[in-house]
């Protein structure tokens, strides 16, 4: 196992709303980021959900060589590392009754299939070749993070985890194409749409089927409610429990049974996100390996309309700095 180095690359700190930054990541070999989030309770008794605290960040983006390894929101990020790394949801929710109470989020950025897996990562590249985009949203007050890289003194990778977000509009029911442009061997898939089988037995994804070439590949037949199962069985953080609360209604007006300030069974917003991990015994074996220009296609047939969100699961090898022609 190379020796491991854990760096804090950018201390606590409040981020301005509306505001962009680009931080330079250590050049040593990298397995993964950390974006480690802490919110001060608004006000005694305010809901202060995992979303109230990964939110704020718009985009997170992160480049190797001008090569784009990581790109999503603050949500589905947090969403993505703790389905790949989690034991547990990365959440330290305190007492809400307390307006001093810190409630603290981390956010797993993977370079790594695992954390400090040393065949997996990103190798060691030249100063300012590893950079971390931050664009924010509205940040409310009480609210900072703070950065850290863990890589290894020395190791050479195999390849680097690649996780890209992508949204597609469903104007109409029935069949419909998303077209993929893998950078390289496919080993998962988190999909998000608006309302899966919520409120009414429609959903965007009535059917999804994998095509090269028009040949159907792995996911022969799947619905939603296949990947519902499946992801009980593949992964394992449970985020839509996280913000599960038992709180007492201590009022004069209590009534027995009634929802009081805790949550409501489960975080609907991360209930939407629904992974499909093919490695999940981290079986290099087990991907969706296609050789470079051929036809990629998700065929999906939806019973609503709304956007599809996919955010692709990939096996990526970091382009060589390009050697400058001899004089």
């Amino acid at each position: 196992m190379p020796e491991p180095i854990f760096f804090r690359v950018k201390d606590t700190y409040a981020p301005t709303s509306g505001s962009e930054e680009t931080i330079r990541l250590p050049s040593w070999p990298l397995s993964f980021l950390t974006i480690t989030i802490k919110r001060v309770q608004p006000a005694a008794n305010a809901n202060v959900l995992i979303t109230d605290l990964v939110a704020p960040i718009a985009r997170i983006a992160v480049y190797v060589r001008g090569a784009s390894v990581f790109d999503m929101d603050g949500v589905s990020a947090f969403v993505t590392g703790s389905l790949l790394y989690g034991r547990k949801v990365p959440l330290v929710k305190r007492s809400q009754a307390n307006a001093a109470s810190r409630h603290i989020a981390t956010i797993y950025i993977p370079f790594s299939r695992k954390p400090l897996l040393p065949t997996s990562g990103i190798k060691a590249v030249g100063v300012g070749d590893n950079l971390l985009y931050l664009r924010w949203g509205t940040v409310p007050s009480g609210y900072t993070v703070q950065v850290d890289a863990i890589g290894w003194r020395e190791n050479e990778p195999e390849w680097t985890v690649r996780a890209l977000l992508s949204s597609q509009s469903v104007a109409a029911t029935g069949d419909f194409d998303v077209i993929l442009a893998p950078a390289g061997p496919i080993f998962g898939f988190i999909f998000n749409e608006d309302n899966p089988l919520e409120t009414a037995d429609t959903t965007l994804l009535g059917e999804l089927r994998f095509l090269v070439q028009g040949v159907e590949d792995t996911l022969v037949s799947v619905d939603l409610e296949s990947l519902f199962s499946l992801s009980h069985a593949l992964v394992f953080p449970a985020h839509d429990l996280a913000d599960h609360l038992h709180t007492e209604n201590t009022a004069s007006a209590y009534t027995p049974n009634a929802l009081t300030l805790a949550q409501h069974p489960a975080n609907t917003t991360l209930q939407r996100y629904i992974p499909l991990i093919l490695d999940e015994l981290y079986d290099p074996d087990a991907i969706l390996a296609v050789p470079p220009g051929v036809d990629v296609r998700l065929r999906g047939r939806a019973t609503a309309t709304g956007t599809l969100r996919i955010i692709t699961l990939e096996m990526f090898t970091i382009p060589e700095r390009p050697t400058a022609a001899p004089a």
